[in-house]
């Protein structure tokens, strides 16, 4: 057996076969270099600021209606509202916005209800995802310090009350488990 003259870790000489196996081992590894912590600094949130960083993740929204309809999710009587809880009442129809960018998911929601309303669907459900926690890194934050919601399951609510068929939902609430859970809603439309 040859020796090489290179030594293992821990102290033994190698064999030519060994060398070239070890050469072969450790031939992605790079040195650790830990990374510097961000400097930290004292954080003053103006209003412009933050004003900045919410019209980056919220798309504008049309006035808020006012009147007796302005709140969705009371036109279903009681049993109707505890079939809808306890996941007793199919969907007529799935919407799966996973994926999609805030445009397109808006515009997907609005085809949906139409084709919805004119085929005379009662319970919709629309999948928007739970999101998971997005971590928002800013200047002396630690990177689990602040999570948020996914952007989409924060707004197809806010499009629901704002929407064109409107009139025509009765409740929206979040659904069953076994249809998604905290990452799905209901949408109930009323009867024609």
């Amino acid at each position: 057996m040859a020796r090489t003259g290179k030594t293992a870790p821990r102290g033994r000489n190698l064999d030519s076969s060994e060398d070239w196996l070890w050469r072969e081992v450790t031939r992605d590894i790079r040195p650790y270099r830990p990374m510097a912590p961000p400097p930290v600094t004292k954080r003053a949130d103006t209003a412009s600021t933050v004003a900045k960083k919410v019209s980056t993740v919220v798309a504008p929204l049309p006035a808020r209606p006012t009147g007796a309809r302005a709140g969705l999710g009371t036109g279903v009587d009681g049993s109707t509202a505890k079939r809808l809880a306890q996941g007793r009442i199919a969907p007529d129809a799935t919407l799966d916005l996973h994926g999609m960018t805030q445009d397109h998911a808006h515009s997907a929601l609005e085809r949906f209800l139409a084709i919805s309303v004119a085929h005379g669907r009662r319970c919709v459900l629309i999948v928007t995802g739970k999101g998971g926690p997005r971590e928002t890194r800013e200047e002396g934050d630690a990177p689990w310090a602040r999570r948020r919601p996914g952007v989409l399951k924060s707004l197809v609510p806010l499009w629901l009350e704002h929407s064109a068929h409107r009139d025509r939902i009765a409740n929206v609430r979040a659904a069953h488990i076994k249809h998604g859970g905290g990452g799905a809603l209901y949408v109930y439309l009323r009867s024609k």
